[in-house]
């Protein structure tokens, strides 16, 4: 990313010198749908980023372009408008400040970015935390990092997706070189040593376009909360999925439908994984650390059904090679990446993207990803 191009951008279009802000995307090594069932999630952030070079203006007004997209908008703060094209997390976010009766000026934007779209690499998140990082950095608000993971997580579920906080805590507190282990019961955390020998993190972007709150997401969770409450019936002490473990499920397991008990077995085992991962990066079980992911994936796939046949076939083509110590499908589900554990040499992938291209018709791009810090101010 040209941080001099994204300068000489933003002269042109308002005649100022900026600040520059920087928001990564996120990728997770395991733990998923666990979040908003106040499981545990093993997220970090990447590399690949949103930038957005900010200068502070003298009235409420947002005035933003997107190189990525060549358009433009006038925001205004508070001011109830349209949510449904590019500007709806932008509009949302100043919202959510406004609800909280927080004052502050508006800032002239250029933004661009190269974390890519619909690969489930939380550019939406990355965007939502840099927009209100900019805003509290340069109007000097009395707000955290750690606040910007509960103001962006509401504007973004006010976008339509109702998920967790795991990305935007992610995004927010990130380090480089870790991993982070969240409990997002009570978003207690540790940051786990990231950074393996004789392996790498790598995805495998299916370029499968989906969009999460016009799917099956929104559902999955409502079986959860469904299945949830119908143990809570005969069981109050349980509050969350959190609390079941298989024992208490398979007791009750005549009492839900056969859906919700998927559902509900993949969270808990799911949850049981993250904490095997953390020992095993922590050890650098390679061998280990890659079943858990195998396992996750076909808990994903068949439990959770949120998986699809383009990711299927690649973490099925991966398993059968020699450099590839694991893979599972990442994020929402429904598209987007598979990511892998992959050996640092001897990687052989020429077959995989043909196979890939002649059964889909599609391009598979590898994308490596690395740890890195969270949402920062570039000085």
């Amino acid at each position: 990313m040209d941080i001099t191009d994204l300068k000489n951008t933003f002269f042109k279009e308002f005649g100022e010198h900026p600040i520059i802000f920087r928001a990564p995307g996120r990728v997770n090594i395991i733990g998923e749908h666990t979040d908003y069932n106040d499981g545990l999630v093993l997220p970090f952030p990447v590399s690949q980023s949103i930038y957005l070079a900010c200068s502070l203006r003298n009235d409420d007004e947002f005035h933003v372009f997107t190189v990525d997209l060549d358009q433009r908008a006038i925001l205004k703060t508070g001011k109830n408008q349209s949510t449904n094209d590019w500007t709806r997390y932008f509009v949302s976010a100043l919202r959510v400040l406004h609800e909280d009766n927080h004052k502050f000026k508006g800032l002239n934007i250029v933004t661009k970015g190269n974390i890519p779209f619909g690969a489930g690499i939380s550019s939406s998140s990355a965007l939502t935390c840099g927009f209100l990082y900019a805003i509290i950095s340069l109007n000097n608000l009395p707000i955290t990092k750690k606040d910007i993971v509960f103001i962006a997580s509401r504007a973004e579920n006010n976008t339509g997706l109702n998920g967790g906080k795991m990305d935007q805590f992610a995004i927010c507190m990130g380090a480089k070189n870790k991993a982070i282990k969240l409990d997002c019961r009570d978003y207690s955390y540790e940051l786990i040593e990231n950074n393996m020998v004789g392996a790498s993190w790598m995805l495998f972007n299916t370029n499968v376009e989906h969009n999460l709150a016009h799917t099956e997401y929104n559902l999955r969770r409502a079986d959860c909360e469904e299945g949830l409450a119908i143990i809570q019936k005969s069981l109050p002490s349980i509050h969350s999925v959190r609390d079941l473990d298989m024992i208490i499920l398979n007791n009750n397991k005549n009492r839900i439908t056969s859906k919700q008990y998927d559902r509900l077995s993949h969270v808990i085992l799911e949850n049981e994984r993250v904490t095997k991962m953390v020992k095993a990066l922590k050890n650098n079980e390679l061998f280990n650390a890659g079943q858990l992911l195998y396992d996750s994936h076909y808990s994903l796939s068949d439990l959770y059904e949120v998986s699809c046949k383009e990711l299927d076939f690649i973490v099925e083509f991966l398993k059968d090679c020699d450099f590839c110590y694991g893979a599972r499908m990442m994020g929402g589900g429904f598209g987007g990446c598979v990511i892998a554990l992959i050996k640092k040499e001897g990687i052989e992938i020429d077959h995989l993207l043909s196979d890939y291209y002649n059964k889909f018709n599609l391009e598979l791009t590898l994308i490596p990803v690395i740890s890195s810090d969270g949402i920062s101010r570039i000085d």
